[in-house]
């Protein structure tokens, strides 16, 4: 029999419907469907706008911090804690000094985050504590140090030029800043897909024996992702000051639920692995736009009982119901982990068994 012989476009298409993330944009069009039925409003501009693109801003922004550290095998639990702590730094810059230029407030902001990300370096390269530790410990001394110089108060923003930043939008649907998380997704894909370094994240986070086999640090790999985290969750808060025109020391912080919540959630449902190795970005902002998706479905669906007199019960399980989201991604990442460890494990034992068959032959 003659083999098929599949054109590169159809192989490019195969490839893609085999995809995690093909299987959840799938997800996030049925589920759109069915809002749409309950609520035709879904698809207007306004709640496009403001409930489903405005949201994803700063968890997108975040989802680029901690994604390539979790694909190197590490973790930033204070990125939200950064995040707030770079908003209430912009807002009192531009209060503090009134004739200072935003982009300079920018820079020197953006330079905070190098610090933020520098302390995580020395905590986990230099005292060689977990980063899941040292990244909590940070987010409580961000926060407390945040809310201390704030007395747990905004800082209003009234740079106009700067804050007219967070009202533009392309079309009425699209937010400026949601298209700067897109072009960051896509920088970042590409520096994690065609770049020694990208590959060195995957090598470190997946091996990090055959990483140092292969010449490579994974210490100075893990230092350069956190000064990146650190930067990228700076500029998150930057955004966030310029959509709600303030500073907050803790709104992103201890939300319900906190941004890196969000992110981390929609990074391990997009197939990152929480134990490094493998995942990337695209799908985790797929998993990301299916989440508040289903957030908005939900309060959609809570304002229609209001309206038949019914309690709103959805507009109060959404936090719980992203907590088991999370709970059954990590489940399925461990499933997933395991049986690859097994496949290794058993095509090494079945490779030992062939040379020692060989050599007693």
């Amino acid at each position: 029999m003659e083999k098929k012989i599949q054109s590169p476009a159809m192989s490019y298409f195969m490839r893609l419907v085999r995809t995690k993330g093909f299987a959840l944009a799938v997800i996030v069009i049925v589920l759109s469907i069915v809002i749409y039925f309950i609520n035709p409003n879904f698809i207007s501009s306004r709640n496009l706008l403001g409930s489903i693109f405005v949201p994803m801003v700063v968890p997108g922004i975040l989802l680029v911090a901690v994604g390539p550290l979790l694909i190197g095998g590490a973790i930033d639990l204070s990125c939200a804690a950064q995040a707030a702590f770079a908003s209430v730094i912009f807002a009192k810059l531009l209060e503090g000094f009134p004739s200072m230029a935003w982009p300079v407030a920018v820079i020197i902001t953006l330079l905070c985050g190098v610090g933020f990300g520098i302390i995580n370096v020395l905590l986990t390269n230099g005292l060689n504590f977990m980063p899941f530790i040292a990244t909590i410990g940070m987010s409580s001394v961000y926060t407390g140090f945040a809310s201390w110089w704030t007395l747990m108060n905004n800082v209003p923003v009234n740079n106009d030029s700067f804050t007219n930043l967070g009202g533009i939008s392309f079309g009425g649907t699209i937010p400026l800043l949601f298209a700067l998380m897109i072009v960051l997704v896509a920088a970042y894909t590409y520096m994690l897909s065609n770049t020694r370094f990208g590959r060195s994240i995957y090598m470190c986070g997946g091996n990090q024996v055959a990483a140092r086999l292969a010449g490579l640090d994974p210490k100075k790999v893990r230092g350069a992702l956190f000064v990146n985290s650190g930067v990228i969750s700076a500029l998150a808060g930057i955004a966030w000051a310029a959509q709600l025109k303030m500073g907050h020391p803790t709104n992103l912080a201890t939300g319900a639920p906190p941004a890196n919540f969000s992110a981390l959630t929609a990074l391990i449902l997009g197939g990152t692995s929480f134990m490094g190795g493998s995942g990337g970005l695209v799908a985790g902002v797929i998993a990301l736009l299916l989440v508040t998706v289903f957030d908005n479905g939900l309060t959609i669906l809570a304002l229609a009982n209001a309206t038949a007199g019914q309690p709103m019960y959805g507009a109060y399980v959404n936090t719980t119901l992203k907590g088991l989201i999370l709970i059954i991604a990590l489940m399925l990442d461990y499933v997933s982990t395991t049986r690859k460890q097994r496949a290794i494990v058993a095509a090494a034992m079945k490779n030992r068994d062939m040379r020692k068959a060989a050599q007693e032959a």
